[in-house]
């Protein structure tokens, strides 16, 4: 299991911006290279607004039911879906949204160079 802090990292790696720190539960504090500023506080995990502007970043599909989040990204080479059922580990959902957004970045993460 990934820990938040490392979610939150790929996020922020996604989104283009540069953990500066980990501020446990208030999230990173990042650098935004394209305006920079830096000390930004970072955390789609808790903030519907950081998690909205993240799926705007990344252009992802978000699909919200009352029994699932699917969150989906399409490149050129694949696409791929997370979804969190209702019921995992007893999320709202709202987090649930949260957190499926979070995952796709983190996946989208991965595949940077």
């Amino acid at each position: 299991m990934t820990t938040d802090r490392k979610l939150l990292e790929g996020a922020a790696k996604a989104a283009g911006l540069i953990p500066e720190k980990y501020v446990g539960g208030h999230g990173l504090s990042v650098y935004n290279p394209s305006c920079g500023t830096g000390g930004n506080s970072f955390n789609p995990l808790t903030d519907d607004g950081d998690a909205l502007r993240l799926a705007v970043k990344l252009n992802l599909l978000v699909d919200i039911s009352i029994a699932h989040t699917e969150v989906n990204w399409f490149d050129l080479e694949k696409s791929e879906t997370h979804t969190l059922e209702q019921g995992d580990n007893g999320m709202e959902p709202e987090e649930r949204t949260r957190r499926a957004i979070v995952r796709a970045a983190y996946e989208i993460s991965k595949g940077m160079k």
